[in-house]
Parts: structure tokens; sequence; C-alpha cells
């Protein structure tokens, strides 16, 4: 099936996509990410995020990216909750690079796919009355019609 949508060059392009699907698709080699999520693939705290940490979906990757701590640094000695846990457990080397990293390859993704950004709420008018009438004399007419989003 992949094969044909790629042969047609056919895709999936939803309007708006609900935050729980989002976090169930894959992170790696995402459907919606920008070409340049690639060379993250491969980097040394994507393999952390994805040998260490255990990361496969978007939203496991949304939640480290969203991590926060009161006594949370950028060093690789942080001492926060989150960050002595990871390095505990998980037996992470540096785990505020990784959470970095997550950030970076959130932001690889095209906003309509990313959980950190708010989707844009456009909505489409209804048809008017005048609109909906001349709406079926088209189909009586097996002519165009316009949508009616309600």
């Amino acid at each position: 099936m992949l094969r044909v949508a790629k042969k047609y060059n056919v895709g999936l392009d939803p309007l708006s996509i609900p935050i729980t699907i989002k976090n169930e698709l894959p992170i790696w080699f995402h459907m919606g990410s920008y070409p340049n999520l690639n060379k993250w693939n491969n980097h040394y705290y994507s393999r952390c995020l994805l040998n260490k940490h255990k990361i496969t979906k978007v939203g496991q990757m949304a939640q480290i990216a969203n991590r926060t701590s009161n006594n949370h640094s950028r060093s690789s000695k942080c001492q926060c909750v989150n960050c002595s846990y990871d390095r505990q457990t998980l037996n992470c080397n540096n785990p505020a690079k990784c959470q970095e990293t997550a950030i970076a390859i959130l932001n690889c993704l095209h906003p309509k796919w990313n959980p950190l950004i708010e989707p844009e709420t456009t909505s489409i008018p209804p048809l008017n009355p005048q609109q909906r009438e001349a709406n079926i004399a088209a189909f009586l007419a097996n002519e165009t019609i316009t949508f009616d989003p309600s």
C-alpha cells in the first residue's frame, strides 16, 4: 500500500490531528517531518533517547522535552530529580543534552504534527441558505457543488 501511495504521490494530509493521535505516532522517521530530522536519527543523544530512554513515540519524546524542575540546569552534572533518575536508572550520561535533543527532534516535525505547538484553529463557515439551494439545484443538474462543512 505504501508503494502505491509513493508511486502516485499520495500522502496523508488531515486538516487537524487530535493530540492523542499525534502522541501515538512513531517519532523515528516520522511521516510529518522536515528532511532535517534525518540528521538527528544517528546523533549520539538520539541513540541514547532510543536505546536508554526507550523513546519510540512522539508522546514519549514530548514528555522528555517538557520535563521541568525548579533546580534543573543545562549541565551534564545537573542534580534535579529527573536528571538524577535518568543518570542512575537509565545510565544516561547527559540527561540535559537528551532533553535538548528531544526538543530539537520535535521541532523537526511540521507544526501540524508537533505536540509542542498549539494547532491553528481554522474553521470553514457553513453555507448560507441561498448557497444550499444552489447546491441542491447543482446536484439535481449533475453539476459541481460547493462543500458544506456543517
